[in-house]
């Protein structure tokens, strides 16, 4: 059992929504999962409220994969390198 490398979340989500996931996260753990919010609740304060509670990457609905795909790709820059690669691996296939 490893801890996920990357998460994408909405802030409309059965049992517990966007919010309440970022804000249980410990911050230790949260600089070291990079977040990115995908929601088509993108008012400014919801686009703020994502990057605040520590998302890195906040992308609204509807999206191309191709731009979701290239915001993984920058995020994993900053993982150590076997978690990068690993997901590189996967969104190459």
């Amino acid at each position: 059992n490893s801890p996920p490398q990357l998460a994408v979340l909405d802030w409309m989500m059965p049992h517990m929504d966007g919010y309440d996931l970022l804000r249980s996260l410990p911050s230790e753990q949260l600089s070291r999962l990079p977040v990115i919010v995908l929601s088509a609740r993108n008012q400014d304060r919801e686009v703020e409220l994502g990057l605040e509670l520590g998302a890195a990457r906040f992308m609204s609905k509807p999206f191309e994969i191709k731009a979701v795909l290239t915001a993984v790709s920058e995020l994993v820059v900053d993982l150590p390198p076997e978690q990068g690669r690993r997901i590189q691996q996967f969104i190459s296939r």
